[in-house]
């Protein structure tokens, strides 16, 4: 088998994508995945590598901190408590992301949950703080009750409950004030939890007083109201701590269901400018219902300041690419792909995928790396990428160090030849045009020339082109090499 020559270069050798789009592309990053600084740090190369630009990392979970509270001012009380996630109760995650983010060129925003106060597991509530001492202000469904945590991702403060969103826009703004040069905030579960909630006495007796003077309310009007004035609140207040922090939120794709399921009326924030941009779940399998909301969403208008969610995790917990999961997917990485074209034909901001944890089972987010944005070579990127690379991929061109192979086969077994720039744990990976990973295998080889034996489908024909990915764990990128049959 022969090395294509001259390709090296444009086939990712480093898999680095162009970071000076316009475009958005946004990772929402799950607090387990920035629990230690080494997490970090993959979180970071993983999105450089594949061509990411902004980091949604969720540091407040269920009112909890993975950062540090009244970091430099009380001026906004905050007495949640350091979330139980962390590894180290003393490792601040967001100065940590913010800082690294920053010096390689990444956008960073401060993913908060709202106001889904709790987790669901019985011996987290017990170290929750809304649940030890604000339970009062926890949300009600019709007829006066209160359903199970686990019922809805956890329990939910009421948004009617004026002391409840004094508190979050407190919490909220000592993030913001406590980290100058955060890029934004970025909101999730900004609503009730389904139709059926807000019964709290406080926000009903708040309600038939104010629909005293305007009869024309509805119960529904009522709680938009109240998701909506905390949102314009809170925009005012940001803004009065840094002009430049964004304000930016998670809400449900389906608008129709968005407001009547959930009280999250986001047209109206666009239109009002309470909101700087807005990044919609748009979670759908289904390719037609997909489409379908995504040109409704295109028909309102604000697509400059709409940033597209889309799917990207197994809901079995594995590799969203097929020959990495032993399960028949029925949602698999070619659909996430489609999705990003899909997205692409129209003129939207930018592109979120949820979930990077879920990308990362796997090689998916590698996937979307190498076909869904413009590769780009050593010598464009800037100085604060370059320091990502070993010394000797920073002072030479990328076709000087890269791996020489020749493939043969002989007597029915296929011998690899390879020369390699250093010696060290090499994993080599065999796919076909497809992607279907043929054959792999991890080894300590030494600089130079290395022979290796390997097993390949006798069906390989002498037109047949595979693809050669070859990486160190020690490094920060991956040489992906095209290679095509010859027989001896």
């Amino acid at each position: 088998m022969k090395r294509c020559t001259g390709l090296v270069i444009a086939l990712l050798l480093f898999a680095i994508t162009e970071l000076s789009s316009s475009e958005i592309r946004s990772l929402w990053v799950l607090p387990w995945s920035l629990n230690t600084p080494a997490k970090i740090d993959q979180v970071i190369q993983d999105a450089l590598r594949n061509g990411q630009n902004e980091l949604l990392v969720e540091v407040r979970y269920r009112s909890d901190a993975l950062y540090t509270q009244n970091r430099l001012s009380r001026k906004y009380p905050n007495p949640e408590y350091r979330s139980y996630i962390l590894a180290d109760p003393y490792f601040d995650p967001l100065a940590y992301a913010l800082s690294e983010g920053h010096r390689f060129g990444l956008s960073v925003q401060a993913w908060v949950v709202v106001f889904n106060a709790t987790p669901t597991a019985q011996q987290y509530l017990e170290q929750n703080y809304i649940y030890r001492n604000r339970r009062a202000w926890l949300s009600r469904e019709s007829g006066n009750g209160r359903s199970r945590a686990i019922d809805n991702y956890g329990y939910f403060i009421d948004p009617g409950v004026p002391e409840a969103q004094e508190h979050i826009k407190n919490v909220i703004c000592d993030i913001a004030s406590g980290y100058p040069g955060l890029d934004g905030i970025h909101l999730d579960y900004i609503r009730y939890p389904n139709a059926s909630f807000g019964h709290h006495p406080v926000t009903l007796g708040r309600y038939y007083e104010y629909k005293r003077d305007h009869p024309e309310t509805t119960w529904n009007d009522w709680r938009i109201k109240q998701v909506t004035s905390f949102v314009e609140a809170l925009h005012a207040e940001l803004d009065s701590i840094d002009p430049e922090i964004l304000l930016t939120a998670a809400v449900f794709a389906d608008y129709n269901e968005a407001v009547v399921q959930y009280a999250q009326e986001w047209r109206d924030w666009l239109d009002r400018g309470i909101v700087d941009k807005i990044y919609p779940m748009h979670y759908h399998k289904n390719d037609t219902a997909f489409l379908r909301i995504l040109d409704d969403i295109d028909s309102f208008g604000h697509t400059d300041k709409i940033v597209m969610g889309i799917r990207a995790w197994d809901a079995g917990g594995g590799s969203l690419v097929p020959s990495e999961n032993p399960s028949v997917l029925d949602y698999d990485i070619v659909n996430v792909l489609d999705r990003i074209n899909w997205i692409r034909d129209r003129a939207f901001s930018g592109i979120a995928l949820f979930s990077y944890d879920g990308l990362i089972k796997g090689s998916g987010l590698d996937y979307l790396g190498q076909r869904a944005y413009q590769p780009m070579t050593t010598q464009d990127l800037p100085p604060e990428i370059l320091a990502l690379f070993e010394d000797a991929a920073t002072h030479h061109q990328a076709a000087d160090i890269a791996p020489d192979l020749f493939l043969t086969k002989r007597n029915g077994e296929y011998l690899l030849n390879m020369s390699l720039p250093w010696e060290g744990l090499w994993t080599i990976e065999i796919l076909d045009s497809r992607e279907h990973l043929l054959w792999q295998s991890s080894s300590s080889f030494m600089a130079g020339t290395n022979v290796v034996t390997i097993n390949l489908p006798d069906s390989l024909g002498a037109t047949d082109v595979l693809f050669f990915h070859l990486y160190r764990d020690v490094d920060k990128y991956k040489y992906i090499i095209p290679v095509s049959l010859e027989n001896q």
